[in-house]
This record gives C-alpha cells, structure tokens and sequence, in this order.
C-alpha cells in the first residue's frame, strides 16, 4: 500500500460479516485488526491465552501477531464490523501523537469502549460522493488517534517479531515471496543451513506456527488481495497456487472464517 501524501482510504480492507458455527485456525495479519462486536460474543487465542469479547467492546490483533477465533456460542451468530489497516496507515498518527521514531501502537486484546466502537463503526456506511469520502478520511484518522491515544501501550513495552532471529526472517521472507509454490523443507533448510528438525521448532518458536502454516496463511492472503482486485474466485484459485476449488474453498474459509463467496461479497 502506498501513503504519500493521500490518505488510501479507499485501499483499507473493511468487512462487516456473520458466523455461527465458524473458526478461525491460528494465523498472522500483516497489518492491525480492529473489530467492532455488534453481536454475540467471539472466543479468540493471542498471546496463548484465551479471550472473550462482547458486543459493543472493540477486539484488537496487533500486526503479525498470531491469533484465532470463535464464536464462543454456536447457537447465536456472532456479528461484527473489522478494520485491517496496515502498518504504513498509522504509523503517521503515532508519530503525529508521539513524534518520529515512535514506532507501532501496542493494544490489549479487548477494549471496552462502546463509544470508540461506535465512533469507528461510522466508517461502514458507504461513501457516495467525493465529500463523504473527505469525510471518512478524517473520520478514520480521528478514530485511530483516538485509540492510540487511549489504549496504546508504551512501544518499549513489548517485543514484537522483528526481534526475531535473522534466519527466521530470512525464512519468512522466502515463503512469503514463494506463498503460491511448492516449497520443500530441505530447501528451506539449505537456504539457512539449518537441519530440518531444529528449523522446525526455531520457526515455530518465533511465530507460533509450523513453516507450510505460515505458507499457506501467506498463500490466503494473496487470494484475498486478488479478490479485492476484483478476480474472479477460480482463477483466484489457480493463481493462488489451490489444487481446484473446494481446496481453495476449504483453507480460505479456515483462515477467515468465511467462504471465498461470502468474503467477496462482505468486502466494503
């Protein structure tokens, strides 16, 4: 995403969705999710400690941070509007708030701010004319200034996965660049000179999730970005590296919690 001097608001990824019954298998965003509970209340992993958020409370995933989720009851659909803003869209607040070299905000799981909620959730409804969309340009900056400034942690307060060592780096970055391929351990384990086994658990140390995990949660990133482009969803598929259309089907909905169908249509 690029930010000169134009706010891409139209380029943030915002969802408005429903699920009952499903769950989200642990997985990493590149950037920051915000999630306003409309309804219901949603069962969640970060930090390896269970959470529960209820509606009118805000849910927060800081930027590659593994997480999961659920609705904590199956039989009341869980509703909720979400933010995925990334890293390069806030980092001109922070350093508006706290000046330069601030770095990224910190959040807590849950927040309990139903008038923060509430103020984001305004961002959902549609922009017609070039003046709303002015208008929700500043709305989403005064929103995110807003929950920095109330809920952000200091920056010295926590480590985050760039401290990770320079191969594991070096292996996510790999995958990452090779998500649609098929990638091999041994190759991998060359690339660092690491022996399959301890490259395993390093990986695993350091991001809470195996190495064809982490490719594939990449692999259902890139099918989401090519949706928002407007692809059709089959050949989202084969670009995206997916034996057919129920493969794409089946890990697509097992990291978003929702169907390629239903996630195109959700899109604002």
């Amino acid at each position: 995403m690029e930010l000169n001097s134009e706010l891409k608001l139209q380029q943030l990824e915002m969802i408005s969705a429903c699920f009952e019954r499903s769950t989200f298998s642990p997985h990493i965003h590149e950037g920051f999710s915000i999630a306003m509970v409309q309804q219901g209340t949603q069962r969640f992993q970060r930090d390896r400690t269970t959470h529960l958020a209820n509606p009118g409370q805000l849910l927060l995933i800081n930027a590659d941070q593994l997480h999961d989720g659920e609705s904590a009851n199956p039989h009341l659909h869980c509703r909720y509007h979400a933010l995925y803003p990334q890293p390069e869209l806030l980092l001109p607040v922070v350093e508006d708030l706290c000046g330069p070299g601030a770095g990224l905000p910190w959040f807590d799981p849950v927040v309990d701010d139903p008038q923060l909620a509430q103020f984001l959730a305004q961002l959902f409804q549609p922009a017609s004319s070039t003046a709303d969309l002015l208008s929700q340009q500043v709305h989403f900056l005064q929103g995110m200034a807003l929950l920095i400034q109330r809920h952000s942690r200091k920056y010295s307060e926590f480590r985050p996965l760039i401290n990770a060592p320079d191969k594991v780096r070096t292996l996510r970055h790999y995958l990452d660049a090779h998500c649609n391929e098929v990638v091999s351990l041994n190759t991998l384990s060359r690339l660092v000179n690491l022996n399959p086994s301890y490259l395993t658990r390093l990986f695993v140390r350091h991001t809470g999730i195996p190495p064809q995990h982490y490719q594939l949660m990449r692999r259902v990133e890139r099918a989401q970005q090519l949706i928002r482009q407007g692809l059709p969803l089959i050949d989202t598929a084969l670009q995206t590296g997916f034996t057919d259309q129920a493969h794409f089907s089946r890990h697509f909905k097992r990291f978003t919690g929702l169907p390629p169908g239903r996630y195109q249509r959700a899109l604002r």
